[in-house]
Formats: C-alpha cells, sequence, structure tokens
C-alpha cells in the first residue's frame, strides 16, 4: 500500500470511491505501517578489526516482506517512502577489551550509500554488554538497510542471543518525507 497523498475536500467531491480512497485507506495504512522486526536466531562471530554485515536469520514481523532469512539475509529492502525509526540492539559475548560499535547502513536505490554511526563504546569490564543504536532515517522505496557490527578485542567475538532481548532490529515508517 503506498503512502497516502490526502487531498483538500469541496463539498462536490464527496462520493463512495473518494472517502475510500481518502479517508478508508489512509486510516488503513496508518494502522498498518511500514515495519519489520528482525532478530538473530543464533549467534553471529565477528571478527577483530572488521565491519560485518548482521545477517537476519528470524523475523518477528515483516509488514512488507522486505527481508528473506535466507537470501541476501543481512538486507531490509524498504517498500514505501517516508521517515523511517531504525533501532538496533546488539549484546556481545563477555569481553573487557576494545571498543564495539555499530553502524546503520543505507544502500540507496540511486546507487549511494550512506552510513549513519551508531553506538560505539568500550565495555569496560568482562561483563555483557550492549550496544544500542537509534535514529530516524528519510529512505525511499527500494533503499536497503543494513547493519555493520564492530569489535577490537583483539580477536573474534560473538554477539549473543543469551539476552532476553537478543540481536535485534526494528524498523518503523514514522512520517512522509
Amino acid at each position: 500500500m503506498a503512502v497516502p497523498n490526502p487531498q483538500t475536500w469541496s463539498s462536490v467531491m464527496v462520493t463512495v470511491a473518494t472517502m475510500n480512497t481518502e479517508v478508508r485507506d489512509v486510516l488503513n495504512f496508518l494502522l498498518d505501517p511500514p515495519r519489520a522486526r528482525l532478530y538473530l536466531t543464533g549467534s553471529q562471530s565477528i571478527l577483530n578489526n572488521t565491519p560485518t554485515l548482521i545477517a537476519w536469520t528470524g523475523e518477528y514481523t515483516d509488514s512488507r516482506n522486505g527481508h528473506s532469512t535466507v537470501t541476501n539475509n543481512t538486507d531490509l529492502t524498504i517498500a514505501e517512502n517516508g521517515d523511517y525509526r531504525v533501532t538496533v540492539t546488539a549484546p556481545w559475548a563477555d569481553n573487557a577489551t576494545g571498543r564495539r560499535a555499530l553502524t546503520i547502513r543505507v544502500l540507496h536505490a540511486n546507487a549511494t550509500t550512506t552510513d549513519y554511526s551508531g553506538d560505539s563504546k568500550s565495555p569496560g569490564a568482562a561483563a555483557a554488554f550492549t550496544n544500542v543504536a537509534s535514529r530516524t532515517i528519510p529512505m525511499v522505496a527500494g533503499d536497503k538497510l543494513q547493519i555493520r557490527a564492530f569489535q577490537t578485542s583483539g580477536g573474534t567475538l560473538n554477539l549473543s542471543t543469551a539476552t532476553d532481548d537478543g540481536v535485534g532490529l526494528e524498523v518503523l515508517w514514522v512520517s512522509k518525507t
């Protein structure tokens, strides 16, 4: 369903067809906006000092069928133009060394790429540590959304699914651009 573009009304314009297009369809879109909630079904290893795309192997919801858990599972294809709220959560295995970072990447339909810096922190202690990145990003139909994880622990480190929240990506259409 395309993003609605309501018209200005005059008394001669009220018909069943225009009411369906201008009222019913707008409400249906707002009650069921484009959204996706993806997650990891198991741990994913992230090599030291190597940006790595997170492979989303599970879906809670994908209202516009923009993701596959098998083919190109690192990508979420945007179906409608608009501003999207993108939130990613990435718990790491215990390790106190180095930094952990997330980058939100958009591969635009016009063949350009934009990286949005996400959460970058040092754990400080050898305990469970979670990166969280969240921002509103304008996107158009055909853009592909990816999340890159990065760490500098000195060795391979896993993204952990052992916490209640696990590794997750939530994307929600919030407004027209």
